[in-house]
């Protein structure tokens, strides 16, 4: 787990102690390890054959990115961190009645749809750093 620590500032003849976690591991990774395990395999095999630059970007819309999903498509912002109930993708993969259903010639499963509202409920934390027209580099080791 992540490091603690505490900071001590003394305000107006008074101290106050301020308890942190060091570089946000306690709360990040279980985050990390939601979108890694569940997330990026979901979006790798429903989502990227159709909205990532290496393939297609259908709909105006990146997933293969933070970057693509935080400035959202064509139909507008996509994902509401925070906010499932208010994220279009979340309306989209349950195939809600006033939205185009994604994928569109199947369905997720229930605990599918149910991991990516979580992740979003969670904040939709997304580690992916690279920015809209920068090449994304396959993951891997680099022994080197």
């Amino acid at each position: 787990m992540g490091r603690c620590g505490v900071v001590s500032i003394s305000m107006i003849g008074r101290t106050v102690s301020i308890v942190f976690l060091a570089a946000g591991i306690a709360f990040g990774s279980e985050g990390f390890t939601l979108f890694e395990n569940k997330i990026r395999p979901i979006l790798e095999e429903h989502c990227l054959k159709c909205h990532s630059e290496a393939k297609k970007v259908k709909g105006g819309l990146l997933l293969d990115r933070k970057a693509g999903w935080k400035e959202g498509g064509d139909s507008g912002v996509v994902i509401v961190p925070g906010k499932p109930e208010e994220s279009l993708l979340i309306q989209m993969v349950r195939h809600e009645a006033d939205v185009e259903a994604m994928p569109p010639k199947s369905k997720l499963s229930d605990s599918e749809i149910a991991d990516l509202a979580e992740w979003i409920k969670k904040g939709a934390l997304d580690p992916r750093k690279e920015a809209i027209g920068e090449e994304i580099k396959e993951r891997g080791f680099d022994l080197e």
